[in-house]
């Protein structure tokens, strides 16, 4: 918040923090409770004005079983970024899938982190463009 070419920014949660309360108390953020992450098709008008995301929804696999898992990893972002590319009429467009580091073995979590990667694409749209950082970093404190 702190770059003022930021005009907005649009949270979609399933759950409040003191950060997201205090983004919303300076006006530049907007807060949609959420509840089902498989389906986004109340906010499609919400997701016809974003143009960029950073996806930080996650699991350890140490918390969750296999299903669960895969179902956060995997089929949540696909569902949005399915949703998202079908409310958007056009670019430009940007997702950040933000993630833990690591997708080498044939753990479970490994195979499915190689797997969302290549899904994150709209049927019958060009993917958008998806970028991976190697490791998840704490967050810098907020500017508001």
């Amino acid at each position: 918040m702190a770059d003022s070419s930021i005009e907005r920014v649009i949270v979609i949660s399933r759950s409040r923090s003191e950060r997201i309360d205090n983004g919303v108390a300076s006006g530049r953020v907007e807060l949609y409770m959420h509840i089902d992450f498989a389906d986004y098709s109340a906010l499609t008008e919400v997701l016809s004005q974003v143009d960029t995301v950073p996806w930080s929804l996650g699991a350890s696999s140490m918390s969750v079983d296999d299903i669960t898992f895969t179902c956060i990893q995997v089929d949540f972002p696909l569902a949005f970024t399915q949703q998202w590319l079908a409310a958007r009429a056009s670019g430009p467009l940007s997702l950040h899938y933000i993630t833990g580091m690591g997708t080498e073995g044939d753990a479970h979590w490994a195979q499915e982190k190689r797997r969302a990667e290549p899904n994150r694409t709209g049927a019958g749209k060009p993917a958008a463009p998806i970028s991976a950082p190697p490791a998840s970093v704490p967050a810098l404190p907020p500017t508001y």
